[in-house]
């Protein structure tokens, strides 16, 4: 029988001592387990969790995998409130700066809020309406985006911060109900 002395924090493997008697009382203060063989390969590659010898595993790409999916998975809400892709987001800051400029001077030349013309032109509807519906849009998208930023930046440090594989699959996990009820 082999017992495994590990570090209760970490998990991390200390050292391990042969012994031929269960009932032998350890010199150590450390936490231990025992095992009937010892694992192929390096014992040092391997960490006790949950009373139990499992092989530790690089977390560093499980943790750029699970920041990749949760990136994914913010973009995938934010469809639900914007067309996506950088062209579009650069079309509705231009729309947001030409109703703010006509908010500021409704006597604007229509060739400096060329795009507001249009949508009003478009939505047969006076430019002042046109202005307030894309000022409103806006404001609306700075709260939601807001809280999609924020789920998404507390769900990568939990991931950045988790220890095993399974706490990281856990962080990546985000419940986006509360945005989600925004797009009703």
């Amino acid at each position: 029988m082999i017992r495994v002395f590990y570090d209760s924090a970490t998990g991390a493997i200390a050292y391990t001592v042969s012994t031929q008697r269960e009932d032998e009382q350890p010199a150590s203060s450390l936490p231990y387990i025992d095992i009937e063989a010892m694992p192929a390969g390096d014992i040092m590659g391997y960490k006790v969790e949950d009373g139990a010898l499992v092989p530790t595993t690089d977390l560093t790409a499980l943790q750029a995998l699970a920041k990749e999916y949760i990136d994914a998975q913010a973009e995938n809400v934010r469809s639900r409130f914007i067309t996506l892709g950088s062209g579009q987001a650069m079309v509705y800051q231009q729309k947001r700066l030409e109703a703010e400029a006509y908010m500021a001077d409704p006597e604007i030349a229509p060739g400096e809020i060329p795009h507001l013309v249009r949508e009003a032109a478009l939505n047969d509807i006076p430019l002042f309406d046109q202005a307030v519906i894309v000022l409103t849009m806006a404001e609306q998208w700075k709260v939601v985006s807001s809280y999609i930023e924020d789920f998404r930046l507390a769900a990568k440090k939990a991931v950045a911060l988790a220890t095993t594989p399974a706490a990281i699959d856990v962080a990546k996990q985000i419940d986006w109900s509360p945005i989600m009820a925004f797009a009703q």
